[in-house]
């Protein structure tokens, strides 16, 4: 049973590179497009709480600093930060509710581009960027919500929860 989860996984993550590379940029409403490998990140924290989120961060980090072409380390350290603190509130927080999922889903999106922004403009020292950054981030962080909320359902048809039964006696 693990042998298939981790295969439907592999195939999962496939597919989500194989579209990040060509279908994203013609679904992309001028220059915002959505973000599916932390669609997938996010998702993939929700469905199954018990994968360790700061190596699961690093490998989908740096497979987005693949397509950058950014400072090496900025899309690793805009999913690692949010990596930290997620996890604890995804434990403690009721996961089956949809409006507590979505908000869930916003929240990590968000700080994850703001701790990007926060990034690319320490190391590249322009503060002129940030007119032009901070007014896409709210529209890529509702796109990538949207597309996260999509991905949960596909994780969830091919990525079943183990359930775990207790006897009583």
């Amino acid at each position: 049973m693990l042998k298939k989860i981790k295969l439907r996984l592999f195939f999962v993550a496939i597919s989500v590179i194989i579209l990040q590379a060509t279908c994203v940029p013609y679904v992309a409403v001028g220059t915002i497009r959505p973000d599916l490998f932390c669609a997938l990140f996010i998702c993939l924290l929700i469905r199954h709480p018990n994968i360790n989120a700061m190596y699961l961060a690093y490998i989908i980090g740096i497979i987005k600093e693949l397509y950058s072409n950014n400072f090496f380390g900025l899309e690793i350290t805009s999913l690692v930060i949010p990596a930290l603190f997620f996890p604890t509130i995804i434990k403690k927080a009721d996961i089956e509710s949809y409006p507590v999922r979505v908000l869930i889903i916003f929240l990590f999106i968000l700080s994850s581009l703001f701790v990007f922004i926060c990034s690319l403009i320490i190391t590249e020292g322009a503060y002129h960027i940030i007119n032009s950054l901070v007014n896409k981030l709210l529209g890529i962080a509702l796109y990538t919500t949207i597309t996260a909320l999509i991905m949960d359902h596909i994780i969830k048809i091919c990525i079943p929860r183990k359930t775990v039964q207790y006897e009583l006696f």
